[in-house]
């Protein structure tokens, strides 16, 4: 254990790759930013091993590994409620003696959690052993895989959901990304008997990344020419998806939005993969669209900032979206978002009681809101965005909001504060602060 004068030091423990999906990047940011004030290692369950020069990491290196819901590196996508009770104990048992001695070798003054899960059991066993401190953050798909995996199978969910509250038990403080999710956590807490304090600190973009600069066409023509018939063309916009195909994140509904803002001229870039990537696909095909294209997995530091400063609008359709980086990603770069009004997306663009309406969209001070599942809604939006030019009207006041709120420098600062509350528990000091 360190003491008053040595650096402090934070172990994020996170049961899933480096890459691939919000939450882990989220993970690798904030330890990145972190990592200038104190010592971070990154403990992660992945198919592979790759080197950073900011944070140290520990790696568990896996064939294969089970998601919540689904995740692109997965190769089975077997999800925890498919697991017997067997393999769920022999899982955690992996991952704890996996970290048990990266805990004992870095003596970390405080364990960071990531997803109120399974993880939390492994932290409360290394925390049994070492005598180390942990907090859990909750991302929020731990929570909407409850119902349906309830739904799936009874007895196993009811074996995971006592495990994962038992772990939950042994934390100092549980934090959580959006006001929504703070709501949804309470109320398991409650619900759980679990009495811990409840911190909201949202995430963070990296806007040194993340910012403005001109439209580049002909690099993502080039970049993404096996995926763009003929190219984008420079002088009409673009209507742009970014995230999972996954159920939840209503993609149907922006592909059905299509022929009702053709007459724009938009085209439409779609940016993922998943499950639902096939499908998505042939209901293009089926519908006959023009100018929609899907480009498949992108990286999220090459390509991404290129594809938001091209993309005049982006649509984010998701029913209950715990948070919603992608957002917070491209209005740092200057370029607005039409959202469903649903989970953590009108706290994003500053949604009150007073949003101007027009048909069935709400104005608000950042961008749109659309009822869930509403194609006709959803390009309607999109027409008025186009119209009234609104990322040229808006695009400044919406990069100014995000960089007050939502950069990762100040959610590091947060959690810096965090780390200081659960020392404080525990009668000791933070160094540095």
């Amino acid at each position: 254990m360190s003491n008053e004068q040595s650096v402090t030091k934070v172990f994020m423990l996170t049961l899933f790759p480096r890459e691939g999906n919000g939450s882990s990047t989220v993970v690798r940011d904030l330890a990145n930013v972190i990592s200038s004030e104190v010592e971070v290692m990154v403990f992660y369950v992945d198919t592979e091993k790759a080197s950073f020069e900011t944070y140290r990491t520990h790696w568990h290196i896996v064939d294969d590994f089970p998601v919540l819901r689904t995740h692109p590196k997965s190769k089975k996508r077997q999800q925890f409620i498919s697991m017997t009770a067997e393999q769920i104990d022999q899982y955690i048992d992996q991952i704890y003696q996996a970290a048990l001695p990266a805990v004992k070798e870095f003596q970390p003054d405080v364990i960071h959690v990531h997803h109120g899960w399974l993880g939390a059991q492994v932290a409360k066993r290394l925390s049994e052993e070492t005598s180390i401190e942990y907090l859990v953050q909750f991302h929020g798909t731990e929570l909407e895989v409850r119902s349906d995996y309830a739904s799936q199978d009874t007895q196993a969910f009811t074996n995971l959901d006592n495990i994962v509250r038992d772990g939950l038990a042994g934390a100092s403080i549980f934090s959580v990304i959006s006001p929504t999710e703070e709501d949804l956590t309470t109320k398991y807490a409650k619900d759980a008997g679990l009495s811990q304090t409840i911190r909201m600190i949202p995430n963070g973009y990296d806007d040194s990344i993340f910012s403005p600069a001109a439209k580049d066409i002909d690099w993502i023509n080039k970049r993404f020419a096996d995926h763009l018939d003929g190219g984008l063309d420079p002088d009409r916009p673009i209507v742009m998806f970014v995230g999972r195909f996954a159920g939840f994140k209503g993609i149907e509904h922006l592909v059905r939005a299509v022929p009702h803002y053709a007459a724009s001229g938009a085209q439409t870039i779609l940016c993922g993969g998943g499950e639902l990537h096939a499908p998505m696909i042939e209901l293009a095909k089926t519908l006959d669209l023009k100018d929609v294209f899907f480009l498949g997995h992108v990286d999220h530091f090459d390509d991404l900032p290129k594809l938001y400063n091209a993309a005049d609008v982006l649509v984010i359709p998701s029913h209950g979206e715990p948070f919603g980086l992608v957002a917070i990603e491209a209005m740092g770069c200057g370029t607005p978002f039409i959202g469903a009004d649903s989970g953590a997306l009108p706290y994003i663009l500053g949604s009150t009681d007073n949003d101007e309406k027009s048909g069935n969209l709400k104005l608000t001070p950042l961008g749109v809101l659309v009822p869930f599942g509403d194609a006709e809604a959803t390009a309607e939006a999109i027409n008025f965005a186009l119209s009234t030019n609104l990322k040229q009207r808006i695009g400044a006041k919406v990069r100014a909001a995000v960089q007050e709120e939502f950069t990762v420098q100040t959610q590091a600062r947060r959690y810096r504060d965090l780390y200081q509350e659960v020392f404080d528990r525990r009668g000791c000091k933070l160094s540095g602060l």
